[in-house]
């Protein structure tokens, strides 16, 4: 059974993986790594799962980083004057947006900046049964034979026009045919109000408008919807 009325908040902190690297004594290269920390006191491994799996990731990026990014950040630290560097940074920061009914619905987001400049953002979202300890696509939450993604498309196509019809531009000019390619079921999480899809940055919009995000409420998808969310 994956809906539950008394299985609510599970996330009671989180934890931050921290560190640095060094190049001729000067710091190069920074990086901070946020993952949430559950106790859902239930008679379930599904605390023990979601922790592991967070504790992995944390680590996983880690290795990531050093492993990707410690070269760039040498070779920026020897193409400007040293008056003016500012150590690459990655951060890495978990944000909790949904915590009821059984379900625990969070993203990921991963900055790459140097000082006060952003230079590249992307995002990465899990939706988990608390009581499976599972991670669920997004078709678990509709009724068998709903073609949500046509639905979810059309919905976001006249949320984009409406926007557009307000005198909105941040979007690509070619963004109608962009759509669909760039739609990409596994980049959704819940909200209290609705069900969030997002894009990745410079996929639907230039990068200035960071990562598109549309909120559908539930009462759209009206009895196709699975859960009472």
């Amino acid at each position: 059974m994956l809906y539950s009325d008394f299985i609510t908040k599970s996330v009671t902190g989180f934890e931050t993986v921290e560190g640095e690297s060094r190049f001729q004594g000067k710091t190069v290269l920074k990086y901070s790594i946020s993952c949430p920390k559950t106790d859902i006191n239930l008679r379930i491994p599904s605390e023990k799962i979601i922790n592991s799996a967070y504790a992995r990731l944390a680590n996983s990026t880690k290795r990531y980083i050093i492993n990707n990014y410690y070269s760039k950040a040498v070779k920026l630290f020897c193409t400007v004057e040293q008056k003016d560097f500012a150590p690459l940074e990655i951060m890495c920061e978990m944000t909790v947006m949904y915590e009821n009914r059984g379900f625990l619905s969070l993203f990921f987001d991963t900055y790459e900046k140097t000082g006060d400049i952003v230079l590249k953002s992307s995002r990465k979202s899990d939706t988990w049964s608390v009581r499976c300890g599972k991670i669920l696509p997004i078709g678990c939450f509709f009724v068998m034979g709903y073609d949500y993604r046509r639905a979810i498309e059309g919905k976001i196509r006249s949320m984009i026009e409406g926007e557009l019809g307000e005198g909105e531009t941040k979007y690509f000019y070619d963004w109608q045919c962009i759509l669909s390619r760039e739609l990409d079921m596994r980049n959704f999480y819940l909200a209290d109000d609705g069900l969030v899809i997002y894009f990745q940055e410079y996929s639907l919009a230039p990068k200035d408008a960071g990562l598109p995000s549309f909120l559908i409420p539930y009462r759209f998808f009206g009895s196709n919807l699975k859960y009472d969310l």
